[in-house]
Parts: structure tokens; sequence; C-alpha cells
């Protein structure tokens, strides 16, 4: 004798092992809907366990007896608990479940104290069975069974899943029953009514032993549809629900129905898919020959037992004061042929027996009183070795009355003890809809409200509750919607800064809306089940998801403008370079955060189609730019605001975070030809910087080599490279955009030191020319008549040069010019001076007609008049 169950168990721990992996981690958010899936593969553990531990008493065995195991491999009858293979695969299976039980425990709040209270008992119950004194002590299995059919009844008072399964296969055999005439067969766990329905569909049958007792096993089927129909060797029920065979009799199509056994409804699921779900798939039925099959177990001295199900069919055919047996047929099963003629006296027999209660004493008589009448002088008797299948069917067929109205025979027969679950299960059901709705548990509220739903289509008594819970759900929905719409409105009127803000709010919305989509399709799907004319179900997310995104996008757009290079207006769209580039950001934004949500497929597209623009359009201005680099004063205004449009928008998209798909990339290699543009301009200016700082001025300090000449400077040739710093000095946003920032004071200061140079030398220069003139004019006594004019003709020569540099650099600026007022009267003076000097001298030449007079005329006209000509 072992005290372990073999393993042929193992099976159904390792189903239960993974099933419960699976749940753990599907709903890991949701701790009931977790424990609910835990208990029950635990459940169905144990009761394996139970099952082949059923040869001992709960107490237990002596763990330490010698003879308790067996070993799987070695036959060896001596080894002890200890350190067995199928103990230690239990202990496992014990701590695999302890273990999921406790990941879940303090996830259950500490208000639910009946809860915890019993799971930690479970726990602790569980932490025993791992330890050698406890295995199978003190009814070990059996309490930890009791404990999780306590909880799984706390938290779940029906199971909806099987009652949905339950209904659902009551609810397809009312489908196979619908406007047909059905047979319909009743009787109690094991009568062989399943049997026969097989052997009217044309089943044939072995004979098999089991356990030493002779069976009937299906062996080869007429029908397809029936080859999952099970049978059982015993007293045990392996009929659930409805099962329906179609039956084609001599062109008379018929359905012929197997029904649960009565007596058979072990809990409340069970019971409400009887009472409800046959009775109402049998009103669906033209026509119903109610056939109850007895048999000869059944019949023996279990009298008791033959009352059960003559009670249970009259709940579902009546009130026991107005039962009609007429439609009412016989089948026995179990018998031999000879058994035909004599069954009636058995039912005699039986009367005579006295009954206790009066009305089960009333409905026993009435029974018995009609099996006589039809039992008389043959019974119908199922020999499906024997007898072709039609002769039961016909000899069924054979009987005139029926069941013409079944909504009217048929009466709907469950427990107020069921009833009072269902409805509490509903409740409970809801309240966790709500709940999780609230808390944004979308798998849970799914979950439910598909339970709800699908309870609604097989029991209209779900059918409130599954319409509030859709209410609720669709209401959360469209709340959820609001608040994507309402960001969607609010985003288009913020900053750069709030706009993202907004934007992730928006996804996270969004995130959340596209999460409710199974359970709009659960509402859709109630709606088009129950009242497809009331829909109330929203558009589908991926719709709603694409025209937020799609408004969102076209408003982010509007400020990018169409770039053609061909009928390019660089300076309209340099207008319009802030909403340029604040399109293009949040238009790559958009794409970032909101590109894979449902419906976004374009916005990604409409990115790079924006920014291939928005680059074509920087780098077209980038090369206007370097073909036209500033020469020359009046081009840099033009190239002052093509250099700060430029930074702007490159820099201005490079600040953004790179987001790995090769824009920055692009980018990058602009600003690395505006950082060359800019640098080409920060040479030109150090030059010019240098080359002013480097021109030399004559001060009159130095030892003059020629002091009867005026020094002459070419201050015109000054004028543009100061234009240019001084023009510099006044774009102060360029001097900014230059590689090494070159300090606008500095120019300034640069432009100022010229300036005084230009000073000085405007004055030392006019100083010089009185200088001379005086020392010309001391001079003219000293010698002849003609190298005075000669060298007043230089002088005068000089001047005019120097007057018409200096009447330039005089409009550089108003200081300069005010600065040099005086010495540019004194020089106009000296000018006029020597000036009217020649005119003097030559007066007094003309004057004088002698030969030393015509010597210097000659002189004078060589000089002149003839200036190719050789002097003398």
């Amino acid at each position: 004798m072992s005290a372990y169950p073999p393993s042929s168990g193992a099976s159904v721990a390792s189903t239960a092992h993974t099933t419960t992996t699976a749940a753990t981690s599907q709903h890991d958010t949701y701790p009931y809907q977790c424990i609910e899936q835990i208990l029950k593969d635990f459940l169905v553990y144990l009761k394996d366990v139970k099952q082949r531990y059923s040869p001992y008493h709960d107490d237990g065995i002596d763990c330490d007896s010698p003879i308790n195991l067996v070993d799987g491999y070695t036959n060896n009858r001596t080894l002890n608990w200890e350190g067995h293979f199928e103990a230690n695969e239990h202990k496992e299976k014990l701590k695999f479940f302890g273990r999921a039980i406790g990941k879940h425990l303090h996830r259950i709040p500490k208000e639910n104290k009946a809860i915890r209270q019993i799971l930690e008992t479970m726990k602790q119950a569980i932490r025993e069975g791992m330890h050698k004194e406890g295995l199978y002590r003190r009814r070990h299995v059996s309490v930890l069974v009791e404990n999780i059919t306590n909880l799984l009844q706390f938290l779940q008072p029906i199971d909806l899943e099987k009652l949905i399964d339950l209904m659902k296969n009551n609810r397809l055999a009312g489908d196979n029953m619908e406007g047909h005439e059905v047979v319909l067969l009743l009787g109690s766990v094991g009568s062989g009514k399943t049997t026969t329905l097989l052997s009217l569909a044309g089943t044939s049958f072995t004979e098999v032993q089991v356990d030493g007792f002779t069976h009937l096993k299906p062996d080869k089927f007429l029908d397809p549809s029936v080859v999952g129909y099970e049978t059982s060797y015993g007293r045990d029920a392996m009929t659930r629900a409805l099962q329906t065979a179609r039956v084609t009799l001599d062109g008379r199509e018929l359905v012929v129905c197997d029904t649960p056994g009565f007596g058979d409804a072990e809990d409340f699921e069970q019971e409400i898919a009887n009472g409800l779900g046959i009775v109402r798939a049998l009103h669906r039925a033209r026509s119903v020959r109610p056939v109850l099959v007895l048999s000869r177990e059944g019949m023996g001295d279990r009298f008791s037992a033959f009352s059960e199900t003559l009670a249970s069919v009259t709940r579902l055919i009546g009130k026991p004061t107005a039962v009609h047996l007429k439609p009412i047929n016989y089948v026995f099963t179990n018998y031999e042929k000879r058994h035909r003629n004599c069954l009636c006296r058995q039912f005699i027999l039986m009367k005579k027996r006295p009954r206790g209660d009066e009305e089960e004493a009333a409905i026993f008589g009435l029974f018995v009183d009609d099996i006589i009448n039809k039992t008389t002088p043959e019974a119908q008797v199922a020999l499906p070795l024997e007898d072709g299948p039609h002769k039961l069917l016909l000899s069924i067929l054979e009987e005139k009355f029926c069941v013409l109205q079944p909504k009217e025979y048929f009466v709907p027969s469950v427990s107020d003890s069921a009833l009072r679950k269902l409805k509490l299960q509903l409740q409970i059901t809801l309240r966790d809809i709500v709940n999780s709705l609230s808390e944004e548990g979308y798998d849970l509220a799914e979950y439910r409200m598909n339970q709800l739903t699908r309870l609604a289509l097989v029991l209209p008594e779900a059918s409130e509750c599954a319409q509030l819970g859709m209410e609720a759900t669709l209401r959360h929905i469209t709340v959820a919607r609001d608040r994507v719409a309402n960001i969607g409105k609010n985003i288009q009127h913020v900053k750069h800064k709030e706009f993202t803000q907004l934007l992730e709010a928006m996804g996270t919305e969004i995130e959340k809306a596209v999460r409710t989509e199974n359970l709009r399709c659960v509402c859709e799907e109630f709606e088009r089940n129950c009242d497809p004319s009331k829909r109330k179900t929203p558009i589908e997310c991926e719709t709603f998801c694409r025209q937020q995104i799609q408004s969102l996008v076209s408003f982010v757009s509007q400020g990018i403008p169409q770039f053609d290079p061909a009928t390019m207006n660089t300076e309209a769209l340099m207008k319009t370079r802030g909403s340029f580039l604040t399109g293009v950001i949040r238009l790559k934004e958009v794409s970032e955060i909101l590109g894979n949500a449902p419906g976004a497929e374009k916005v990604t597209p409409a990115y790079h189609k924006a920014f291939d623009n928005f680059h074509a359009f920087v780098a077209c201005v980038l090369s206007q730019a370097e073909r036209h680099f500033p020469t020359s004063p009046s081009e840099l205004q033009r190239f002052e605001r093509q250099a700060w449009f430029l930074a702007v928008l490159i820099q201005g998209f490079l600040n953004k975070p790179d987001s790995g798909t090769g824009e920055h990339e692009k980018m990058e290699e602009l600003e690395n030809r505006r950082l060359k543009l800019m640098l080409r301009l920060e040479i030109k200016i150090s030059d010019t910087m240098d080359f002013v700082a480097n021109t030399r001025f004559p001060d009159g300090k130095e030892e003059d080599s020629n002091p009867d000449s005026l020094p002459l400077v070419k201050l015109s040739g000054l004028r543009s490279p100061r234009l240019l710093l001084l023009s510099v000095s006044q774009f102060s946003r360029l001097c900014k955009f230059l590689p090494s920032k070159i300090d606008r004071e500095e120019i300034e200061r640069s432009v100022s030191t010229l300036d005084k140079k230009v000073i000085n030398f405007i004055k030392c220069t006019c100083s010089k020319a009185e200088s001379i003139f005086n020392r010309m004019e001391a001079m003219k006594d000293q010698q002849d008549i003609s190298t005075s004019i000669r060298a007043s003709i230089s002088v005068r020569h000089d001047l005019k040069l120097v007057v018409s540099e200096f009447k330039g650099a005089r409009k550089w600026s108003i200081e300069i010019e005010e600065r040099t007022d005086d010495a540019w009267e004194r020089l106009l003076i000296v000018e006029e001076a020597v000036e009217e000097s020649i005119k003097s001298m030559e007066e007094i030449m003309s004057r004088h007609q002698n030969l030393e007079l015509g010597v210097v005329c000659g002189m004078l006209g060589s000089k002149y008049l003839c200036a190719n000509k050789p002097s003398k």
C-alpha cells in the first residue's frame, strides 16, 4: 500500500502549474483574478491527489512504516517516506502554490480580513505539508481542499466561466432543437441516457470488462457529431449539459437529446444550468417526447434514488398536483430481453411499499401507476447489442401523446439559494468592473465585462448587470476620449514648452484610450447581439486616434510653407522662419511621441516631408550666402539677415534631442558649412582690423625727406574697410554668430583709432601746408620768378589731391568733420593763397618782354603746356 498517489496524476499537476504561471504573468496587476485562478488550479491538483489517495482515510497513515511506499523505479517496498520521489514531487507542488499565493497575499487590502485569514491558514497548512511529520497527517489534503473551496466561494459565489460553458452548451443544444421534434432522455446519474442516445444515433457497441463488470463501449459511430460523447462505466456523472443527435427515420427528422443526470447538480452552476438552461432550450422545440430512462442498478432496492429521480422530473414538468404524465415514455437499461414482460410486476411490488412523506407518496404513486400502465404487457428495454437503433426509436414514436406546448409543459426550477448566489455574483462582477475602471485596470474590466456579456447572451437574468456594466464602461471610454480631445484643443494655444508637456499628456491619454479598445469591442459585440438598432458604442479607437492626430498634424503643419527653389522668394520665406522652425520641431515631437499610436501611420512620413522641405530651404539660403559673400558694407545687411536666419533655424533644430533618424546629421552638415562661412567673415573682419591698425600716417615728428611736398595718403582706400567695421559693429547679432565672437567694442575701438589718426593727419597736413606756403613766400626775393612759379604749381597740385581726399574723409563722421573744421578752413585758405600767388607771378611774367622772360616763358610752357617736352 502506498501512502502517496501514483505518478499518473503528474499531468494534472503539470497542467495546473502551467495555467497558474500563465495567469500570474498575464494578470499580475489584478490580485483577485490571479488568486482566483491559482486557487482553481490548486484545487484541481489537490482533488486529483485526494482521489488517488482515497483508499486511505483522512487521518493519514504511519509515514514511518517501511511498507508505505513503492518506488516507481526499483519496486522497493522498504523505502521510507523521506527522500521518496513522489513525496519530493508533492513538496515541490506545495512549494510552488505556496509561493504563488504568498506573492499576491500582501496585495489584498487589509480590510478584506476574511480573505487574508483564509490565505494565511492555507499558507500555514502548506508549510506543514512540506515537512515530513506533517505530510498527509491531520487531514492535511482535505483541510486544504476545504479552505480553498471556502475561499473560492467567498471570492466567487458562482463560477461564471463554468456557468457560461454549461449554459452555452445548453443553448447550442437549443439551436439544434429549434423547430424540431425532440426525443428527450431523462433519468438519474448512470442510468444509461448517453448510451441510449448513441444507440438511437446508430452507434455500435462492444462489451468490455472494467473492474470485473461488463460494460458497453462505443465502437463505430454513424453520426460523427456524437464521437465526443462520453459514457460512464459506473455511477460517475459524465454529462454536464444537453447533448443532441439528429436522426432521420423514414424521412422524418428527429433530434434525440441527452440530459445531465437528475440529482447530479453538485454545485450551484449545474443547478442553474439544469433548471434554466435546459428548460429554455426545450422551449424552442416544436414538440417533445420525454423519455424517462431507468437502469436496473437504480431499480433494485434503491427506491430512495428512484424517488429523487421522480421528484426532479416533477420539478421539470410542473407542480406535483398538476403533473401531466401522458407524454412520458419509459425506457429501461441494463435489462435483458426476457425482462420486458415482467418489469410491470416489479413496479406493482414497489407501489405496495409505504412512503413517508405525503407529497412524495403522491408523486411516487402517480409515476408508478403510469409506469405500470405503460409497461403492461411489455416494457421498452434498450438492447444496443441486439436490436437495431430504429426499433426502440419507432417504439417511442408510436406513442400518440407528446408535448406540443413545451413552454407550458417544462417549468424553470432553481432553488432560491442558487438564485441568491447568482445575484450576489453578478453584483460582485459589476463592482469589479466599476472598480477596475476607476483604477484603469482595463484587463480585469475586460475580463469581467466579457464574462457578463457572454453570460447575458445565454442567461437573460444577467442582462441587466451586463447593461449596467456596459454603460459604466462606455462612460469611462467617453471620458477618456474627451480628455484626449480637450488636450488636442488646448495644445493649439500654448508655447513650446507647454506644447511638449501637453503632447506627452496626450500620448498618455491616447495610450489609455487604446487600452480600452478591447472593452469597447466587448460592448459593441454585446450591443450587436442584443439590440443593434440602439447603438451606443463609440467608433473604433483607431479611427478616433486618427481623427485627433490628423487634426493636430494639420494645425502643426500650417506654419510650414511649401518650398520650391525655382520660385523661391527668400525674403518672404525668411519672414516666416519662426513658424517654419516651430512647425518642423513640433511635427518631429508629434512623430516621436504619437508615432506609434493607432491611426498615426501618416505622422512620420509627414514629418520627413516637412523636414526635407525645411532642409532644402535652409541649404538654399546657405548656398546663396556662400555665393554672395559680403565684399562691401552695402551687402553686409543682407548677409546679416541670412546669417541670423541660418543660425536660428539650424541651431534651433540641433538644440532638440537627437532621435537617431539621421536628421541631426544632415543639419550638422549645414551647421559646419555655416560655421565655415562665418569663419570666412571673421577672417575678413580680422584682416580689416589689422589693415586699419597697420595703416601709417605722417605725423610731422619724423624727419621729413621732402619738406616742400605734402604727404599724400589715399584716405579713400580706407573708406570701405572703415565702413565694413562700422557696419559689423552696428549688427550686434552678426558679432555673436562669429566663431570667436569678436567683441563689438573692439571693432568700435579700431574704427575710433582710425578716425583719430585721420583727424591728426588732416591737422598735421594743414600745418605743413601753411609752413610750405610761408617758406615759398619768403624765398621769392631770393630766387627768380620761374623757380617760384614751379614750386607754387607743385604745391597747388599737392593741395588739390589733399583737399579731395580730406573732403571725402571729413564726411565719414560728424566727429571728424567737427574736429577738423579749423584745419580745413586753414587748408582752403592756403590753397586760395597759393592760387593767387601763382596768378600774380604769371601776370608779372607777361608784362616783361625780354630775353630772360622768354627763357622763363619757354620753361613755363614746357612745364604746363608741353609736359612731354624735355626741359632745358
